[in-house]
């Protein structure tokens, strides 16, 4: 019965289809000229093509976002997790050559050395083992560099960036031209043995702070330098050798009214052999 009902309203329907009319050609005429019927499924190579063309409009527009983000960043900005939107970052100026130790630093040494001896619990156990120092550059494009980058890893704001550039270029500034000593010595303790130990000093200062209980060479890598030994004195010209007689006689003269004036002679050329 069902299939009897099937074939006769495909039948009519069948009949209906093949009915012309000038009104149904007219239709189906203004049907063509707008591009007829859509079609029921679109062929798999048309939507990927829609797909693609998608997927190209999106990854330029994400890019013109990006090259548009990217700035020239301060280095607190870019502390805050903020590299991927600014430049890369620039490269520090040049370090300031290494510093050449100077007769007065050499002489500083040797009293800082001392007072380190006279220190201990037994000052004749003293035995000075290796000596660095680290000259303190005034302020310079580099050491603002330095101060900058790490101000801005260890500020919240801007404002706190630059105060803190500001104190550490005080800091700088007070110990400008200053060289720093680490002294590695061994000195009996209280309990009458050997231990190793470190004292850092400072040129201008008449202090050495407390140990260190530190290797100077293994706590800073980089930022001390060995002192290399003192150069020789240079000898004596003619010239200057004839200046200090001359001084000699003239403290002479003066001894001989004045017996608390004490002349000291002039020491005497070494002979080659």
């Amino acid at each position: 019965m069902h299939e009897a009902v099937k074939k006769y309203l495909a039948a009519i329907g069948k009949r209906g289809g093949k009915v012309t009319s000038p009104r149904k050609t007219e239709t189906a005429q203004a049907n063509g000229k707008l591009g007829g019927r859509p079609r029921k499924n679109q062929t798999p190579r048309a939507t990927m093509k829609n797909v693609i063309a998608i997927t190209i409009l999106a990854v330029v527009a994400l890019a013109g976002v990006q090259v548009q983000a990217q700035k020239e960043c301060t280095d607190h900005e870019r502390a805050q997790h903020r590299k991927s939107y600014c430049t890369p970052e620039q490269p520090l100026p040049p370090a300031e050559p290494v510093h050449v130790m100077t007769p007065a630093e050499y002489t500083s040494l040797d009293a800082r050395i001392t007072e380190l001896r006279a220190a201990m619990k037994d000052p004749d156990s003293f035995i000075v083992e290796t000596v660095y120092y680290h000259f303190n550059n005034p302020i310079n494009a580099r050491e603002t560099a330095l101060a900058s980058r790490w101000c801005g890893g260890h500020s919240f704001t801007e404002k706190g960036t630059a105060e803190c550039i500001d104190r550490k270029n005080a800091e700088t500034a007070k110990v400008a031209n200053t060289v720093n000593f680490c002294i590695e010595y061994r000195a009996k303790n209280s309990y009458g043995g050997y231990g190793k130990d470190a004292a850092i000093a400072t040129s201008n200062v008449r202090y050495v702070n407390t140990p260190l209980q530190i290797s100077c060479g293994q706590a800073t890598q980089g930022y001390w330098t060995l002192v290399p030994p003192a150069p020789a004195p240079a000898s004596a010209t003619p010239a200057d050798l004839a200046k200090q007689a001359q001084a000699y006689a003239d403290c002479l003269k003066v001894a001989v009214e004045n017996p608390t004036v004490v002349c000291k002679a002039p020491q005497a050329p070494a002979q080659s052999k």
